[in-house]
């Protein structure tokens, strides 16, 4: 018996520790993140999604209190009264107590809203349409927070290839004045060339610094959108993977007929109106009377020989009438409530043309801006072919002793930076589609 548990001791130990060693690798890789994965963890955590769900259900909390103005309004009410000293009735022979120890009193009360020259209907709808504005608010909201990501994501892969060639200019630089260095000791250069390749390195350093703080940058962004608590992660994807999907997949005709029928900040800009005007005709409706139909029932019980009456110590009473209201004078209070509703109907109007004729306009310059980067980026693709003709050509002219190496480098540098400005060209294509999705309301 002892042998057995020995033996399960030793196995138990053996897989745990073959196990360890496994868990405590796998929690030191790196997070691998796609864009996919990016702005699903984004929608999950960011706060402008989660302020917006709120505000759609605080407009359904005001939509369902609008109901109020059609539906009864049925208030109920218990009491209990214990008499510890009771009224005295005096006579000229003596004296009576009034009432009774215990005392329990019970009411209802229904008040039931009938007609109002349209404060019910025009209520219910201001409210209504305020709630779909809303929905549509959080919709948009979504489709910012998507564009906002992609930008993120796109910005931290650039930013990830700035950093990159940073470091092979300043690499190729420190082999420069490494050479110009062994040159100098057998008398070839002057010391002028040593300091300028010097001067080089200094710089390209510097720059390395630049761009590797805006890579921190960039991923501290992804990390604040996301919530992403894992110190090490890596982005998948490139950028020309991106821009190939989107000339895969996009149609640019009838873009602009698209927009005007799906801009969501259009549409709520136009229910929010709607529901101003509603509301400013539910506030008229409060200068002329209204109807409603009120009932009530009551019953009492007394007694002092037990805590609760039985049914014959108890008296009931019921009514039910019709209740006309007719407003006189509140001290300007309805003439003033008015007015605001009016403003406001009138000031909701205004800002639907205003914004309207803006997102016109800045959707115009989005689709500009997207086309200028599809030629910018067709126009550094053929430079970048361009520097890598000539960076193969000059390392023939190298090898036959036409230029010299620190040409190549040159060369090569300047190859780089050609590679760079096509991604950047990139960048700024795909970023630009991303923000016509936004102004098109895509959300996915």
């Amino acid at each position: 018996m002892r042998f057995k548990s020995c033996l399960l001791l030793f196995l138990f130990s053996l897989v745990y520790s073959l196990a360890f060693p496994f868990q405590i690798q796998a929690e030191d890789q790196p997070l691998s993140l796609t864009l996919k994965d990016f702005i699903q963890k984004t929608f999950e955590h960011y706060e402008k999604i989660k302020i917006a769900e709120q505000g759609t259900q605080e407009a359904l909390g005001n939509r369902w209190q609008s109901y109020s103005l059609a539906l009864p309004n049925i208030r109920g009410s218990y009491s209990y009264t214990r008499n510890v000293l009771k009224q005295e009735l005096f006579f000229p022979t003596g004296k009576i107590q009034l009432g009774f120890d215990n005392s329990h009193d019970f009411s209802v009360a229904v008040n039931q809203p009938l007609f109002g020259f349209g404060a019910i209907r025009h209520g219910i709808s201001s409210a209504s349409k305020n709630y779909e504005a809303t929905l549509l608010n959080e919709k948009q909201t979504r489709a910012e927070v998507l564009f906002e990501a992609r930008e993120a994501f796109f910005a931290a892969l650039l930013k990830q290839e700035e950093t990159k060639v940073a470091r092979f200019a300043f690499d190729q630089s420190l082999e420069i004045l490494k050479r110009e260095e062994q040159r100098f000791r057998v008398g070839e250069i002057a010391e002028f060339d040593v300091n300028r390749a010097a001067l080089d390195v200094e710089n390209k350093k510097s720059n390395v610094l630049e761009t590797e703080a805006n890579e921190k940058l960039a991923l501290e962004k992804l990390r604040r959108l996301a919530e992403i608590s894992k110190e090490d992660f890596i982005l998948e994807g490139n950028l020309e993977d991106f821009a190939n999907s989107l000339n895969a997949a996009r149609d640019t005709k009838n873009l602009k007929e698209k927009f005007e029928n799906q801009n969501l900040l259009l549409k709520s800009l136009e229910k929010k109106s709607e529901s101003a005007e509603e509301g400013r005709k539910a506030s008229l409706a409060s200068f002329f009377p209204s109807f409603s139909l009120f009932g009530n029932y009551s019953r009492q019980g007394q007694s002092s020989e037990d805590f609760f009456p039985n049914d014959s110590q108890f008296s009931s009473a019921a009514s039910f009438g019709l209740n006309l209201n007719v407003p006189l004078f509140d001290g300007l209070f309805t003439a003033g409530k008015y007015k605001s509703a009016e403003a406001h109907a009138q000031g909701a109007a205004w800002e639907k043309q205003l914004q309207a004729k803006d997102l016109k306009l800045v959707f115009d310059q989005a689709l500009s801006d997207a086309q200028l980067s599809l030629h910018q980026k067709n126009t550094q693709a053929r430079a970048l072919q361009l520097a890598e003709t000539l960076y193969h050509q000059a390392q023939l002219r190298k090898q036959n002793g036409l230029i010299s190496y620190i040409d190549l480098k040159d060369i090569q540098s300047s190859l780089e930076q050609a590679r760079l400005a096509y991604l950047s060209s990139v960048y700024r294509y795909i970023v630009n589609w991303a923000k016509i999705d936004q102004m098109l309301g895509e959300d996915n």
